[in-house]
């Protein structure tokens, strides 16, 4: 475990962090930050290649050692505690609220009001340059501690203005807290709708009311992108992703807070109107739509870019596809390497190149990821269809009608996913059946895997 947490906080460090722990490695004379250097000048094209290396500097440090298990361990303790002290310095060199705030906690306890009230004061003004609510109000808490203490009139003066002031942010903060809520309600709704079913109207209800009583633009749209994820499965999804866009538009600085609720809107956009069965045209556009909108980040996000690439495959338009698959070194990195692999097995099968394909699919149908899990195993069923009669057909059939019955309560697509499933253990019956789908809500790559047609 230990190997892994090295990994992932080595992968976190920038190269000018690197650079400058090299620099202090190479003044010191202790044989763990010697064994540091050498581990940070070792040249390796995968990070994974990280800890075998280390395992050799320590054999090579004390060959023949009994208890080099052990060493590794403390060493990498020891590294890690090395990158996490990095990471934190540049962290707070950038953040000047944050280390205000720990300054004055760190000189509290010795009394000296004068050097406290200095630090509260650079803590509530960075904070409010930041917009940090949290570290604003224990700015606003010492201001008034610090005045109140004094007993002179001037002062106490300061203190009444600065209560009211922290009476405000407590407000505002409250509406975000409440906002917060419900969002996480609604995403907890949206994966797993039995866990909320019972509470869901009254959810609709307490949203429409809190409503009336918010001004804030981002926080109306985040609320009725709340009420959207509550309401995926009838006709007010629309109307309330409208609602929300209209809000967004109406906020007046376009912050990071901003950016953060234009993605999530767009993403959801995407993903429900996916799910909700929309033409594979209407999809295209508005794909198009989101990710030209996202032009002047400097990435687009890989959940949004998923959606996208997924639609021009099945549109065919596999130009437009090759760039993003090809590069390793921007695109679905980390977690979302799967979903790349899963867009090149489709990207394979759409070019009949089947065994390709095939051993994708064999590699992520098995993944925790239940969207690439469930697809991947229906794509790979539409494959043996094409093949002479497989011995894996019947029990592929079952193993994934297992696979979404487990997973029955993650609506979105279920009743989809179901009716291929059906489709599938017919045709191993050989038994012809008229399969009419109108009624069914079919996404696009459910129509696709079905009959080869998108719409």
């Amino acid at each position: 475990m230990v190997g892994i947490k090295l990994l992932h906080l080595y992968r976190e460090l920038s190269l000018s962090q690197r650079n400058e722990l090299r620099s202090r490695c190479s003044n010191k004379n202790d044989k763990q930050f010697l064994i540091l250097l050498q581990l940070l000048n070792f040249k390796c094209e995968n990070s994974d290649e990280l800890i075998p290396e280390l395992k050799r500097l320590i054999e090579k440090q004390w060959p023949g050692s009994k208890d080099n298990e052990q060493k590794f361990r403390r060493l990498s303790l020891f590294i890690c505690e090395q990158f996490e002290i990095i990471l934190i310095e540049h962290y707070l060199s950038e953040n000047n609220a944050i280390k205000n705030s720990l300054i004055v906690r760190s000189i509290e306890q010795k009394g000296n009001l004068s050097l406290i009230k200095h630090y509260y004061e650079k803590l509530y003004k960075e904070a409010s340059k930041k917009n940090h609510t949290r570290l604003k109000i224990q700015g606003l808490h010492g201001k008034i501690r610090m005045n109140y203490a004094s007993q002179v009139e001037s002062e106490l003066k300061e203190a009444l203005r600065a209560n009211e002031e922290l009476l405000t942010i407590l407000n505002e903060d409250y509406q975000k807290r409440m906002v917060e809520y419900y969002y996480q309600c609604s995403n907890i709704y949206l994966e797993q709708n039995h866990l909320l079913v019972d509470k869901k109207e009254n959810l609709n209800s307490s949203i429409s009311n809190f409503l009336n009583s918010v001004n804030k633009p981002i926080l109306r749209a985040s609320l009725y992108l709340s009420l959207a994820k509550l309401n995926y499965d009838n006709k007010k999804l629309s109307e309330f992703l409208e609602n929300a866009n209209f809000e967004l538009k109406n906020a007046v600085k376009q912050d990071r807070e901003y950016e953060d609720i234009h993605r999530k809107i767009k993403f959801l956009e995407l993903r429900l109107n996916f799910f909700s069965g929309k033409s594979l045209n209407y999809l295209l556009t508005l794909s198009e739509k989101v990710v030209d909108s996202f032009d002047k980040y400097s990435i687009i996000n890989n959940n949004l870019l998923f959606y996208r690439l997924l639609f021009l495959i099945l549109n065919s338009e596999f130009d437009k596809v090759d760039e993003f698959l090809n590069d390793k070194s921007l695109f679905f990195q980390g977690d979302s390497k799967i979903h790349r692999l899963f867009l090149q097995a489709l990207y394979f099968e759409r070019l009949d190149d089947l065994k390709k394909s095939t051993k994708i699919l064999n590699e992520i149908m098995y993944s925790e990821n239940y969207l690439v899990a469930v697809f991947s195993r229906l794509l790979f069923l539409k494959i043996l269809t094409s093949k002479e009669k497989s011995s894996l057909y019947a029990s592929s059939v079952e193993s994934t009608k297992r696979i979404i019955n487990k997973n029955k309560n993650n609506q979105l697509g279920h009743v989809g996913h179901l009716y291929l499933v059906r489709f599938f253990k017919q045709k191993d019956k050989n038994k012809v059946e008229d399969f009419n789908h109108s009624e069914i809500q079919l996404n696009v790559l459910h129509r696709y895997i079905l009959n080869n047609k998108t719409e």
